[in-house]
């Protein structure tokens, strides 16, 4: 993590680390704006993914990636995208992510309904990508009438009838 230190832009392959998983050193990352972690490198290659109401409706299984709670530490950040992870869980220390504007956690094993109160407290969020993930149309249409100033993409906007 010390040859990011000073960065502005950090882009993190998890195959890239010994461990493949996110690093509680994460947190030293003071100074960075805007952080991507990434399962693997982009091949360039096509990938098929199923229908994002297959995610809404499949059975939350191991394995799980953990976010370090020291994420939290990381309060200069504007843009945090954290898609296809298989993180099942959120820290608390999420919500100290003040200048959070832009937040994706597309593509995960998250049960919404746990983590909304989490996200209620970035009080600087423009833009919510959250698809790919367990939720409950009524739940999601209620955050988004209580939060009107976020852009909340939950599901497939070009087929609005599907969730």
């Amino acid at each position: 993590m010390d040859r990011f230190q000073n960065e502005a832009t950090v882009l993190i392959n998890l195959d890239e680390l010994p461990a493949r998983r996110i690093p509680e050193e994460i947190g030293q990352l003071t100074s960075v704006n805007d952080l991507t972690i990434q399962p693997s490198q982009p091949t360039g290659n096509w990938t098929d993914y199923p229908p994002l109401s297959w995610y809404v409706t499949r059975e939350l299984k191991e394995p799980f990636l953990e976010l370090p709670a020291s994420i939290g530490q990381l309060t200069s950040l504007k843009s945090l995208r954290l898609s296809n992870l298989d993180i099942h869980e959120l820290p608390e220390s999420i919500s100290q992510l003040k200048n959070l504007e832009f937040l994706d956690l597309s593509m995960n094993k998250l049960e919404l309904s746990n983590e909304l109160p989490k996200l209620t407290e970035l009080s600087k969020l423009k833009h919510l990508r959250i698809s790919g993930n367990h939720f409950r149309e009524e739940e999601m249409k209620e955050f988004q009438r209580q939060n009107p100033n976020i852009k909340v993409e939950y599901k497939d906007e070009t087929h609005p009838d599907k969730r």
